[in-house]
């Protein structure tokens, strides 16, 4: 078990070798509401939230949002798709962590398991590597409580946590408004990370000759680099923070079974696929052709095949999971353009588009 998050990142990406060229027959891919709620402790928080301070997006007058770092988040699918068992274990232990213990309640030893091997990449990237399985893997629930070891002290899982709240704060307030809907929240970020963020071809390249064991969304917000897993997790992860229901997606190509993820939203009490992967490789401009997909564009787009996705993790495709489709084409009219801003307060987004003519051009779209 200690070796299913290592094992499941290498089954997406180590199939093909993968980058992020296009050409005109084919695409090589690298490799509930509006204010859809988190999950914490005790209640489900919502916020508001979106683009940079130094975009060309419009923001509020002093161009801040107001955003709180919660270190126990868990987005409503992620939920329902690992269990409320799950996400308690996973709550219970970050309290552990913030007091210094090592011991936390549980309810059983497969809860257990499942949640060190999931929770702390997609939930709290920065815990990852910092704290570890307890001495005794095969039975660590006893009466309802079992254990987990330190990899550093203590205290400095604390710092770290602290000093990572800070930066994912900076991030939000600089880039979101407290206004926002949850899908501005999704733009502003996609925009966020076109600007910020560069795809990691050399680790691509690595993928293909052999396995590597440094995937972990932190290396996005640390070497401000990734690969697919890498960014889609920080993505969703910034997401679920600033209060929009999202989790992963991954799937494989029909042609040649390479594998790939994304981020996954529910808006609206609607589904739908981005892949802010696509964000950060076309760095001449920021195409909205994966942006606030359905199922019929995702496959569209790369052909991957909808039988082969599954949500968060391998845990979807063991045990019996909600279904999730994503059928709304209500962003069709945006997948053709070119971003260039968005206006909250007309609720405008100003793009580019290739006209008949073969001529860049430019579209006011409204939403």
């Amino acid at each position: 078990m200690k070796k299913i998050v290592s094992l499941f990142l290498i089954l997406i990406f180590i199939i093909s070798a993968v980058s992020c060229s296009r050409t005109a027959d084919a695409v090589m891919t690298p490799e509930t509401d509006a204010t859809a709620a988190v999950t914490t402790e005790a209640s489900m928080t919502e916020t508001t939230a979106e683009p940079t301070a130094e975009s060309t997006t419009e923001t509020t007058k002093d161009n801040k949002g107001h955003f709180k770092f919660n270190p126990k988040v868990c987005s409503p699918m992620m939920t329902e798709i690992m269990g409320e068992k799950m996400r308690d274990a996973w709550f219970s232990l970050i309290d552990a962590v913030y007091a210094g213990e090592n011991t936390f309640e549980c309810a059983d030893d497969e809860t257990y398991k499942w949640m060190m091997g999931q929770f702390p990449c997609l939930c709290l990237p920065v815990i990852e590597g910092l704290i570890t399985y307890g001495d005794d893997y095969d039975h660590p629930v006893k009466n309802g409580v079992a254990e987990f070891n330190y990899n550093v002290p203590p205290e400095e899982v604390r710092q770290k946590i602290d000093e990572f709240g800070k930066m994912v704060e900076e991030i939000l307030n600089d880039n979101l408004r407290d206004d926002y809907d949850d899908m501005e929240k999704a733009l502003a970020l996609y925009e966020y990370f076109h600007k910020n963020y560069e795809y990691d071809y050399d680790t691509s390249d690595e993928l293909n000759k052999h396995d590597v064991d440094y995937l972990t969304a932190m290396r996005v917000f640390n070497e401000r680099k990734g690969i697919c897993c890498e960014i889609s997790t920080a993505y969703s992860f910034l997401l679920t923070e600033a209060g929009v229901d999202a989790t992963t997606m991954s799937g494989s190509r029909s042609y040649d079974s390479a594998g790939h993820q994304w981020s996954y939203v529910r808006i609206g009490g609607k589904c739908y696929h981005i892949d802010p992967t696509y964000a950060i490789c076309y760095k001449d401009s920021l195409k909205l052709a994966y942006f606030m997909m359905d199922d019929d564009k995702r496959e569209e787009e790369d052909f991957y095949d909808r039988s082969t996705f599954y949500m968060t993790c391998c845990y979807a495709t063991e045990f019996d999971r909600p279904c999730y489709p994503a059928e709304d084409k209500k962003y069709e009219y945006l997948w053709d353009n070119t971003f260039v801003s968005m206006d909250h307060e007309s609720h405008k987004i100003y793009c580019r588009v290739i006209d008949d003519n073969g001529d860049e051009a430019e579209k006011v779209e409204e939403y």
